[in-house]
């Protein structure tokens, strides 16, 4: 088993909710201690928008996310699953803005992965998505030094609307990111409700294949994002497990998880001109 070194000493654990605590600190004689490593085979992170114009589809999100994640769980892939979930919102406007980017469910293993309630998730304030897309990068990128291997990553970006309170991160930065992401054998999906979804995922370094618009209804969210979205990610873990068998290993990268796979036409999902 793989392990990871780390220093013991008088500095307290700065990493509270952290299910794998890969930055603890317990001090105790100044030794180094070894703590092992979690094996995984696919880390899947999902990164959703809590802000206040998700309001009216809460109930509906919550649903779909506890749908999606059950949908994992009964799969019988002969994988290791690791699941984070961070949500995203800020509160304030124009020079006094907090942006609020909490990490609800932190590399759990999946068969440990607790129901969503309303306590993990109610909308409220402003959309620091280029925030929490970095934020949780950041987050995965450290997750990895607790795992055995080279787990597959998959980011799964869901959204209402428009970027508008990021503090940290600028567009150009999250494309250059994910890109190179990308090019070290990562995966993202993007869906979007109430704008040009394959613009935005573009702008971002998203290939288009893994852009889907979805109406901002309660049979959107629930239906066309969630369900969508187990479907690809039960595919996604099926090819990358198909690709390791056969030696394919790293070298095997999916680029278009719904490619021909679309539900509603664009001119019933994206805005309308007035």
């Amino acid at each position: 088993m793989g392990v990871n070194h780390r220093l013991v000493g008088t500095q307290k654990d700065i990493t509270n909710n952290s299910h794998l605590q890969l930055q603890e600190f317990i001090m105790k004689d100044q030794h180094i201690v070894e703590t092992p490593k979690i094996k995984a085979d696919t880390l899947c992170h999902v990164i959703l928008d809590m802000s206040g114009s998700m309001s009216r589809l809460a109930s509906a999100t919550r649903e779909g996310l506890n749908t999606y994640l059950q949908t994992l769980k009964d799969d019988k892939s002969d994988d290791e699953v690791l699941v984070s979930v961070t949500v995203f919102d800020s509160d304030g406007w124009s020079d006094n803005i907090t942006v609020r980017i909490d990490t609800i469910l932190d590399m759990v293993p999946l068969n440990a992965v607790p129901e969503i309630t309303e306590d993990h998730y109610k909308p409220r304030g402003g959309t620091p998505m280029y925030d929490a897309i970095g934020t949780a990068v950041e987050r995965t990128e450290l997750a990895l030094e607790g795992v055995t291997g080279s787990p597959e990553v998959l980011l799964v970006v869901i959204t209402d609307g428009d970027e508008n309170t990021s503090q940290t991160f600028k567009q150009g930065q999250i494309k250059t990111l994910l890109e190179m992401k990308e090019g070290q054998g990562w995966s993202t999906i993007y869906l979007g409700a109430n704008q040009d979804a394959w613009a935005v995922g573009s702008s971002i370094g998203i290939n288009a294949g893994n852009v889907r618009a979805y109406a901002a209804t309660i049979e959107g969210i629930k239906d066309d994002v969630f369900t969508s979205v187990a479907n690809a990610t039960t595919a996604y873990r099926a090819d990358k497990l198909m690709a390791k068998s056969i030696g394919a290993g790293d070298g095997y990268v999916t680029r278009a998880f719904f490619a021909g796979d679309s539900n509603l036409a664009e001119e019933e999902i994206l805005p309308k001109d007035k």
